[in-house]
């Protein structure tokens, strides 16, 4: 016989598949006619209707969706924002805030008051540089994006803490799989020119060179990155080999491949430096790097190989294309000689100057969001990054925010994020080997590609940071 508690979670659960089964042919059919006699505001209408009868019925799925929406690469018509009161609000943060609630009001999924006290006071050094008003040179309307971006990810890091070690987390890790696997082929599609993909392109030479290859800089490099890093860190640690994580490695570095980034190379480094040290054993870096090896020596001569016979093939030039591509402008553009010509390095160096001229002026609170602290490096209003974009953004994450939020900002992201990475090292387990390693590259990486300035790479890093808090809670709880 079922016990009261069973008979009333199954009464639930054909109570909300009736409700389903009901309204599901009552939406379709109003959404048909919608869309033959082309309302598109009933259409819009009735799909809000539809996920927020969902997600009233099924609110877990709201972090599914979330990772899918925030993580995935998607074509140009795939249209993933909409304007609300003078901001553009991106579809996974809907998803992201119904989900916090959920684990909020959830007994079951509550984070630790711990969580929730750091938590709510980084929330507040947020709110509190968000109020400051330094001067004229403050824009409230950029000001206002900054605190959104990093709200995301206070939120992302709550909702990772709630939901790592339990059944959702599972599912999300299996979504976001779905996510990786989506985005590798549109990304090689949108190589081969076959999509245009939502995101940034431009050429891969550097100083001006020309090398014939095309970054895709999308939604899911970073996500894409953070993977490959945490597969590499169980892989060089000995907790897992490749074939228990190629489903998650090779469309990870695949999407990375064609962003043709050197901040994703300094990721995979940091994250297998990380795993080597975690694990303690000489024999696995001996391991590896015999492993590599011979990988090496059965793929170079093929490669070189067939790049002599077919070199006059298509799908032969394309692929001799990327890989020059990518010796010359990732593994090439590293070389001092290359950072010394590279205009975009030595614009990011007279940046950090300009960050460092300026923080002395307000060391403890900071200048607070949407300051300007450099001038403008375009005159004209069409130029997006130049005019509009480039006075407030700084690279250099830590340089930026010790501008805007003071000594008092730094030391609470330390606390919320850059703690629970150090504490981690003392993790045995697999999920923390992998993720401590991802967080501490993550936040490498901050200092030359600020993660938390930008969608969706705050989420990225904060619902890193919340899942290595929760796994390393449930490691405490397990010795004692």
């Amino acid at each position: 016989m079922q016990s009261p508690a069973a008979i009333a979670r199954w009464s639930t659960q054909v109570d909300a598949n009736t409700c389903v089964a009901v309204a599901g042919p009552v939406v379709a059919l109003i959404a048909t006619y919608a869309v033959l006699s082309d309302r598109r505001s009933l259409v819009l209408a009735v799909l809000v209707a539809a996920i927020a009868t969902v997600l009233a019925l099924r609110p877990r799925w709201s972090v599914y969706g979330f990772v899918l929406l925030a993580t995935t690469a998607l074509p140009t018509w795939a249209h993933t924002t909409r304007r609300f009161a003078g901001q553009s609000v991106r579809y996974y943060e809907v998803l992201l805030a119904v989900a916090l609630m959920y684990v909020l009001l959830d007994k079951r999924l509550r984070p630790s008051g711990g969580t929730l006290v750091r938590a709510a006071v980084f929330l507040g050094v947020v709110l509190m540089s968000w109020f400051v008003d330094a001067n004229s040179v403050t824009s409230r309307s950029r000001a206002t994006l900054e605190a959104l971006l990093l709200m995301d990810m206070v939120a992302a890091y709550v909702v990772a803490a709630a939901v790592t070690n339990t059944e959702i987390g599972w599912e999300a890790l299996k979504a976001l799989r779905v996510s990786l696997w989506i985005s590798a082929p549109i990304t090689i599609a949108g190589s081969v020119g076959l999509l245009t993909l939502a995101g940034h392109t431009e050429e891969t030479g550097l100083a001006g060179t020309l090398t014939g290859g095309t970054r895709l800089l999308t939604a899911a490099q970073f996500p894409a990155a953070a993977v490959a890093s945490g597969c590499l860190a169980l892989i060089v640690s000995g907790r897992k080999s490749f074939r228990s994580t190629w489903t998650y490695l090779l469309p990870a570095l695949a999407i990375m491949l064609f962003a043709f980034s050197r901040n994703h190379l300094i990721m995979l480094a940091v994250a297998t430096l990380v795993g080597l040290l975690m694990s303690r054993s000489l024999y696995q870096v001996t391991a590896l790097a015999a492993r590599v090896l011979v990988v090496a020596v059965i793929l170079v001569p093929l490669y070189l190989l067939g790049t002599r016979v077919f070199a006059s093939t298509a799908p032969v030039h394309y692929v001799t294309t990327q890989v020059t591509s990518y010796r010359e402008r990732v593994l090439a553009g590293l070389t001092g000689k290359a950072l010394a010509t590279d205009p975009s390095a030595q614009y990011r160096l007279a940046e950090n100057n300009n960050l460092i001229a300026v923080a002395h002026e307000n060391t403890v609170m900071g200048h607070g969001l949407g300051y300007a602290f450099q001038p403008p490096t375009s005159t004209d209003p069409r130029a997006d990054f130049g005019y509009n974009v480039a006075p407030y953004y700084g690279h250099n994450f830590y340089l930026w925010w010790l501008v805007v939020a003071g000594i008092v900002g730094l030391c609470a992201f330390a606390w919320v994020f850059a703690a629970p990475a150090l504490v981690a090292f003392r993790s045995r387990s697999p999920a923390g080997i992998a993720l401590a390693p991802v967080l501490v590259a993550l936040l490498v990486t901050s200092a030359v590609a600020p993660l938390p300035e930008d969608a969706p790479n705050s989420v990225v890093l904060g619902a890193v940071a919340g899942a290595l808090v929760a796994i390393r809670r449930r490691e405490v709880a397990e010795r004692t």
